[in-house]
């Protein structure tokens, strides 16, 4: 098996679970700007979590779904609070 994912920098009040399922976000933030990848596709579990109780911050260990040595790009995003734009209607 592959070596753990370091998931670092997550807010210490989310609940990271042990066994929760890590998924790409596939967001589009305009036409032009947008994940390279679609939502929904696992990127891993967690196996561990590493949290101190007066720490602000936390981390945990992700098992990754697939061999690491073939992929090229992995984007993640960690406190993304937007939505997505208005679609533009055209008559």
């Amino acid at each position: 098996a592959a070596n753990p994912l370091a998931f670092d920098d997550v807010d210490a009040q989310r609940q990271v679970l042990v066994g929760a399922e890590i998924t790409t976000s596939g967001i589009e933030l305009s036409p032009t700007l947008r994940s390279a990848f679609p939502r929904g596709l696992s990127v891993g579990r967690v196996v561990a979590v590493n949290s101190v109780a007066s720490a602000v911050l936390q981390s945990a260990d992700v098992q990754p779904t697939l061999d690491l040595d073939s992929v090229r790009t992995l984007l993640v995003i960690l406190n993304y609070r937007g939505g997505l734009p208005d679609p533009v209607v055209t008559p």
